[in-house]
């Protein structure tokens, strides 16, 4: 798993460009792997700073909480669709 972390060190230009959602999708068991990747942390730190909606499992959010951001708006569960849409049509998030 951690090699294509890694892959992602340029991943900051990519996610402003090319992406307006990026899903969290994780285990608690990946989440707290995925703790330990500077990477993995950077990426989920990056997506809120470029504006992205992240619809996030339960090991999303831990991911994040790891990752010491403040959710905003644009953070929904991934279960809820409706937030999801919600959130993506709000210019205010970006």
């Amino acid at each position: 798993m951690a090699p294509c972390w890694r892959l992602m060190d340029n991943w900051p230009v990519r996610l402003r460009f090319f992406f307006d959602a990026v899903a969290v999708i994780l285990s608690d068991n990946g989440a707290k792997a995925l703790s330990m990747e500077s990477a993995a942390i950077d990426f989920v730190r990056d997506a809120l700073a470029t504006s992205k909606r992240l619809p996030l499992t339960k090991g999303g959010q831990a991911l994040l909480k790891t990752a010491n951001v403040p959710q905003d708006a644009g953070v929904v569960d991934v279960n809820d669709k409706d937030a999801f849409i919600n959130a993506a049509k709000d210019p205010a998030l970006g």
